[in-house]
Formats: C-alpha cells, structure tokens, sequence
C-alpha cells in the first residue's frame, strides 16, 4: 500500500478477489483445512483492509471492492469450507460498509455466479483429506461429488458458458462511475443461481434496520470524507 500511495500519490480502489475453492464432503475436511480457506479467503481480505483503510479514511475518498458469489447465498453442495469463507466475506464487507460511508467511502460488491471455464477453480481444488469419511460417503454420493464440476455448468442455459471477462468487465465499469453513483451490489450471471432475489430481500431488510437504528446516513457514502456527522 505504502508503494502504490509513493507511485502514484493515492489510493483509489482496492480489488478483493482471493479465493481458493475445496471440494469434497463436509464432514471429510479437517478443522485445518477449514481454518486455511478462512485464512485466505477471509481473513486475507480483512489484512489487505487493515492496510488501505487508513490512507482512504484519511484522503476522505476510496472504493473497496469486492468480488463475491452467489454461493454465499444459495449454497451448492461438496464446497463448504469455500462457500461458508465466501459467505463470512460478504458480511465483513457488509459491516464494514456502514463503517466508512462516513468517512466518504464507498463499497461495492460483484457477485458472479457459478464458473467452471476461464478458471482453474475445480481442476486446482484441494480435495477434502479425511480419506476415511469420503469413504463412508462414497456409495451414496460418490458420483454427485465426482460431477460437480459438470453440474455446475449445467445451471446455464445451453450453450451459454459464464463469461468470467465479463466480471472484470463489470469491475472496471464500476470503477469509472462517479463518486456516490456506484452500485453497493451487483451481479454478473449467466446461471439464474437465484441469489439476486434473496440479496434484494436482504437489502431491504438491512435499510430497514440501519433506518431503525439511526444510521439511515450511512446507506450513501458521505459526499466529502468526515469522520462524524
């Protein structure tokens, strides 16, 4: 951060987009491959903040953005460790939205859906390491974990392939929108996962409590940074 602020005498936008899947039953990860995913896909996002946030308090400007999924939310199957990281992300950023708006910074979230091609997630997935377990599931659900990769593809329309491009396509173009004008959420998908609907219920439901608990302010970043209104 510090060489980014000396190079170009700033700090605008900090992309998160660390994540490594695990596949496999849940029951058959062991709690240090759970605390691994946590760690990277979690955790790491919180030490990156830990290190940009204070120069975007203090410029009273900056987009933290964050590539999430729609996993987090409709929840498939033989991921676990993944999608629960991928789900404790998006309340971090969530929380630490309503954290900053005062300070005048924004937060977006991308969510894709669902992409098996343009991606080395499921070739390069780390596979649950307690042989012992998978065994037990092995006749019953041997072949649904075996094709999940396949499956997951599925839930696109014939022919239609998720466009990964097209989430950093959708960054950039978050990016170039001006100060106060950028979405809080938005999704990139081909698959109709169905997490779009549930996140538009739960935003609603958020505006209604951040209303109820006085702080309706910070539903839009404040238009020059301060730290208390």
């Amino acid at each position: 951060m510090a060489q980014v602020v000396e190079a170009s005498g700033r700090l605008d936008v900090v992309v998160h987009n660390a994540a490594h899947l695990l596949h496999g039953t849940t029951g058959a990860f062991t709690p240090e491959q759970v605390l691994s995913a946590l760690d990277t896909n979690t955790v790491g996002a919180l030490r990156v903040n830990r290190a940009a946030l204070p120069i975007v308090r203090e410029q009273g400007s900056g987009l933290p953005l964050r590539v999430g999924s729609g996993t987090s939310v409709v929840v498939p199957p033989f991921l676990a460790p993944c999608t629960a990281a991928r789900a404790a992300t998006d309340s971090f950023a969530e929380s630490i939205s309503v954290e900053v708006a005062r300070f005048g910074i924004e937060t977006s979230i991308v969510v894709p859906g669902p992409s098996t091609r343009g991606t080395a997630h499921f070739p390069d997935a780390t596979p649950a390491r307690d042989q012992r377990v998978t065994a037990q599931y092995e006749d019953l659900y041997g072949r649904s974990t075996a094709r999940n990769a396949q499956a997951t593809e599925s839930l696109s329309a014939p022919g239609v392939v998720q466009d990964v491009q097209a989430v950093a396509g959708e960054i950039a173009r978050i990016v170039d929108l001006p100060h106060r004008r950028r979405p809080h959420r938005t999704s990139v998908d081909s698959s109709d996962l169905g997490d779009a609907p549930v996140a538009a219920v739960a935003e609603v439901q958020c505006t209604r409590l951040l209303h109820r608990m006085g702080l309706a302010d910070v539903l839009s970043p404040a238009a020059t940074g301060r730290a208390d209104t």
